[in-house]
């Protein structure tokens, strides 16, 4: 749910990067804050605990005036160090972004994690086909990736837009991204705050 300050005439979006260790998400928000052509993205590391986890990135991304509010977006990476904090991570997302693994040996991991989310979702009290989400397919250049169209069988049930991505070579990162974006103040011009 977009975060509006009325008196100050500005609205937040939090967009969640999601999905395994090590699928990219990190990569890809590092990606477009040094490519970024879309105004200005701020890096701000940001920790939720005293334990030696991985971090967590916060970006923020101001686009000006939207609807008559300055607008911006919070952009994290979701590290998943534990389930309280992805759960924390997750609530009041406009838009979540999941960066699956390409290769074959993760496989069972994506589908895991999938789940998750979606059981996050429901614990949260939100349903997983109202919620703006595409897919990342990341890894898509190393050689020992799974078929596309199999990769959309397992996790694309909810007909959601997909993307292939290789951030190593810096392709596809953009597209998930300003689809995400573009969804997200979809609901939020909609009125429907999810």
């Amino acid at each position: 749910m977009p975060i509006i300050n009325t008196d100050a005439r500005e609205i937040h979006c939090k967009i969640v990067y999601y999905g395994p260790k090590s699928s990219g998400k990190s990569s890809s928000l590092q990606f477009l804050h040094d490519r970024s052509s879309m105004g200005k993205l701020t890096r701000i590391p940001i920790s939720l605990s005293e334990k030696d986890y991985q971090p967590i990135h916060l970006y923020l991304l101001n686009l000006g005036k939207v609807l008559g509010h300055r607008f911006s977006f919070q952009i994290l990476n979701a590290p998943r160090n534990s389930q309280e904090e992805d759960f924390y991570l997750l609530k009041g997302a406009d838009g979540i972004v999941f960066v699956a693994d390409s290769r074959v040996e993760a496989e069972e991991q994506n589908k895991k994690d999938l789940e998750e989310l979606k059981d996050i979702l429901i614990e949260q009290g939100r349903d997983i086909f109202r919620v703006p989400l595409a897919l990342q397919y990341n890894k898509r250049d190393l050689d020992n990736v799974m078929d596309s169209y199999l990769m959309r069988a397992d996790l694309n049930k909810y007909n959601n837009r997909d993307f292939e991505s290789s951030v190593s070579q810096g392709a596809g990162i953009m597209a998930p991204f300003k689809h995400i974006c573009r969804l997200a103040l979809t609901s939020l011009k909609s009125g429907e705050f999810l």
